[in-house]
């Protein structure tokens, strides 16, 4: 199987007089396997995050299911934020807890009720200055991952043509972007039939897909397992790289640039060890509209579509920790 390197994209290289290169570069990793690594973020300290990572699943299971999302927990009103615990009969065999950001809105009354500003769900817990320093550290990563993908949005634009605010302007104001701390115990006993590849049997802690929305910033520390899909079907094993998240694209960042930029199948395979990652989803405001496109595409902008019902939408149909919620529907595209 080849294992050819990722790029590597050092966002300190962005101030200074290699930018332009260094966006032609990006757009060239977005148009071969639309997975590469970013490092120089700055303020970005892995063992920290580790450290908090660990901090919160340590927690009692009677805790974080306090926290859970409705459909694991009855007695809680959280629908899109929230903790969701492992499923041994799906696909994907992972907990998980999604966070959402704490800046203040600039209209709280206009998205009052709406899921996507669904305010982030505080475990209860005796260790109280654990979580205040959890609380602390996960308000300071979400602002650090939002700049750096503010800046790859930026290179982004200029490598293909376009002004460096075209995409950044989707976000403001009020972006719905989630942090989301995963932790993937290994599976246990009998593997049911959901949990292995069909394409090459191997066994599953998450199913192979492509990202719905905008960009995919996750950070793996050592833990080996996830792989992207090549052109030719095979799969690569992706390395981890100390100091750096992997970036991936998902389907409307595709979409926009007219399908010149890949969202690429990966999937997370079972190596026995317990693994912990954290991806951080950029995504714009609920109210942007996705119907842009850039001088790359080729193409006329068509008719307006809005991300927000269009995301849930997609959640909806391709992830069980979303699946069979009662969300509004107004919520949900037709």
């Amino acid at each position: 199987m080849s294992c050819d390197p990722l790029p590597v994209i050092d966002l300190r290289q962005a101030a200074g007089p290699g930018r332009a290169h260094l966006a032609s570069r990006l757009v060239a990793a977005l148009q071969t396997d639309g997975f590469f690594y970013v490092e120089g973020i700055d303020g970005y300290d892995e063992h920290e995050l580790m450290t908090y990572t660990r901090w919160f699943f340590n927690l009692p299971d009677d805790v974080k299911m306090g926290i859970a999302r409705k459909k694991f927990n009855e007695k809680t009103n959280f629908l899109y934020r929230g903790y969701f615990p492992v499923d041994k009969t799906d696909s994907s065999h992972k907990e998980g807890y999604d966070l959402a950001s704490l800046e203040p809105l600039s209209d709280p009354e206009k998205v009052k009720g709406n899921i996507f500003y669904e305010p982030t769900p505080w475990p209860e817990t005796s260790d109280t200055e654990g979580l205040r320093k959890f609380q602390e550290f996960s308000v300071r990563f979400y602002g650090l991952m939002t700049a750096a993908g503010m800046t790859l949005l930026g290179l982004a634009a200029e490598g293909c043509g376009a002004p460096s605010d075209k995409l950044v302007n989707l976000f403001r104001p009020d972006p719905v972007s989630t942090l989301r701390y995963l932790h993937y115990p290994p599976r246990q006993g009998d593997i049911p039939a959901s949990a292995r590849d069909p394409t090459d049997d191997a066994v599953l802690l998450c199913a192979a897909h492509h990202d719905s929305g905008f960009v995919t910033m996750v950070s793996t520390f050592e833990y080996e397992g996830l792989e992207l899909q090549r052109a030719d079907g095979s799969w690569m094993p992706v390395p981890c790289r100390s100091g750096a998240v992997v970036v991936n694209i998902g389907d409307m960042l595709s979409t926009i640039s007219g399908g010149k930029w890949k969202a690429t199948n990966h999937r997370v395979i079972d190596h026995g060890v317990n693994r912990f990652s954290v991806p951080f989803f950029l995504e714009p405001r609920y109210t942007a509209n996705m119907s842009v496109r850039l001088p790359c595409s080729g193409q006329a902008e068509p008719a307006e579509v809005s991300y927000g019902p269009w995301a849930i939408t997609k959640m909806i149909n391709n992830f069980y920790e979303f699946k069979d919620i009662p969300y509004p529907k107004s919520l949900v595209a037709e």
